[in-house]
């Protein structure tokens, strides 16, 4: 990947990537995986013991991979595109603290249209309970409009240390139409510990500090309930059902959730032998 210098704290980095490794699923679909990207930037350490970049990024897709939570596998899918702006800030004011923070927002959308997509919401028609999370759209599953984390770390080579980080995800849609959109994520890690001059160190780590409720993983698929309207028709107690096939087959589409683990603790000793 070639970076050419513009000028004293610039930078400008293109790529292309062609992926062998998985060119064998893609042959029968939409051919190598084909990734192609660029990123301009400014990195400046104006503020003294502040080192700080800001750069816009474009990276286009030959073929976006998508995780089915129901298969619980990855299928190739349509090109996608994604441009956005990144701003990461390192600052060390003392030898002992050290604070991070770093925010990305892209926007990120499949291109062209989706025929296979379009076919089914049309088969749906008249039954619109099957229809909504179905229509074709131009949303990336599970591909979130921002990104944020945050850290303090206190603590040289040896001695007593102690660190806190939070990190944030915002919303994703779940399904192409944007139908369906999971909440964002939030979570708050701790550190404590202390280093030894003989390489050991012990620490207590703890995760989701806030006892956090929010989703971890969610995705969206459909399935028929018994409350569901569809689902006497289509499991009638006595007689044919009287939904299509299709409709019976693709369900009510509904987001289905891992939440976030709860407060959890750890005591490590680590040493180097």
């Amino acid at each position: 990947m070639p970076v050419i210098a513009l000028s004293a704290g610039g930078f400008l980095i293109a790529g292309f990537l062609r992926d062998h490794h998985h060119a064998s699923v893609f042959d029968a679909a939409l051919g190598d995986d084909v990734v192609c990207g660029a990123e301009i930037g400014l990195r400046t350490k104006l503020v003294p013991k502040l080192e700080s970049s800001v750069s816009l990024f474009l990276l286009d897709s030959a073929s976006e991979i998508l995780f089915s939570g129901d298969a619980g596998d990855t299928s190739a899918s349509r090109p996608s595109r994604r441009y956005g702006v990144e701003w990461t800030n390192d600052y060390r004011p003392l030898s002992w603290l050290s604070l991070e923070g770093d925010v990305a927002v892209t926007h990120a959308r499949f291109q062209g249209d989706d025929p296979a997509q379009a076919a089914l919401y049309a088969s749906l028609a008249g039954f619109p309970a099957a229809q909504i999370g179905n229509a074709p759209g131009n949303y990336i599953p599970g591909a979130p409009d921002m990104v944020a984390s945050a850290g303090i770390r206190l603590g040289k080579k040896t001695g007593l240390f102690a660190a806190l980080r939070y990190r944030y995800f915002g919303p994703r849609p779940l399904t192409e139409d944007d139908a369906f959109v999971s909440p964002a994520t939030g979570l708050l890690n701790g550190q404590l510990g202390d280093r030894f001059n003989n390489g050991w160190r012990v620490q207590l780590d703890a995760f989701n500090l806030l006892n956090s409720r929010s989703d971890q993983i969610t995705y969206a698929y459909g399935s028929l309930l018994k409350s569901d309207s569809l689902f006497t028709m289509c499991f009638p107690a006595a007689g044919a059902p009287t939904a299509p096939a299709v409709v019976c087959q693709n369900g009510v589409m509904d987001s289905v959730l891992h939440p976030v683990e709860p407060l959890a603790i750890r005591l490590a000793v680590v040493g180097q032998f």
